[in-house]
């Protein structure tokens, strides 16, 4: 979920937001790797992800993260939660025959193994002169 900019308020109150979210969650879940995409389109890529097999425990947690981000003034995005890990960005436009090469490339793409989620993480990002972001965790809180 991505917050915007926040000042040092807006962060503390983000921070207890993940922890007053870590508190209600059970105690982890695995993330079963699904297939791979690319967004919006995979005609049109500038995001390569790869989904999970079962989006729903994710899908549950971002909502009570939501919640409390939103009860304490933060502002929520209304935009529909599409829980993935990105795996690639596409600078530029590709030609179609490219735009084929990758969906092929992602159709054979071996999945990594499962994941468990044991904790909830506030990350800055901060972009600089058009090299890749850099994160920097602010507050981790364990679940459950």
């Amino acid at each position: 979920m991505f917050l915007g900019e926040l000042d040092g308020d807006g962060v503390a109150l983000a921070g207890d937001a993940v922890a007053a979210a870590a508190l209600e969650l059970d105690r982890g879940w695995a993330l079963d790797w699904g297939d791979p995409g690319a967004f919006p389109t995979p005609k049109r890529p500038r995001v390569l992800w790869l989904g999970l097999a079962d989006a729903g425990p994710t899908i549950a947690a971002q909502a009570v993260l939501a919640l409390k981000l939103s009860e304490a003034g933060l502002p929520v995005g209304d935009r529909a939660y599409r829980p993935h890990l990105t795996l690639a960005r596409v600078r530029r436009e590709v030609s179609t025959a490219r735009s084929e090469e990758l969906s092929q490339a992602l159709s054979r793409f071996e999945h990594p193994p499962a994941a468990r989620v044991a904790s909830l993480v506030l990350f800055s990002s901060r972009l600089g002169g058009g090299r890749s972001p850099v994160y920097e965790e602010l507050r981790s809180a364990a679940l459950g």
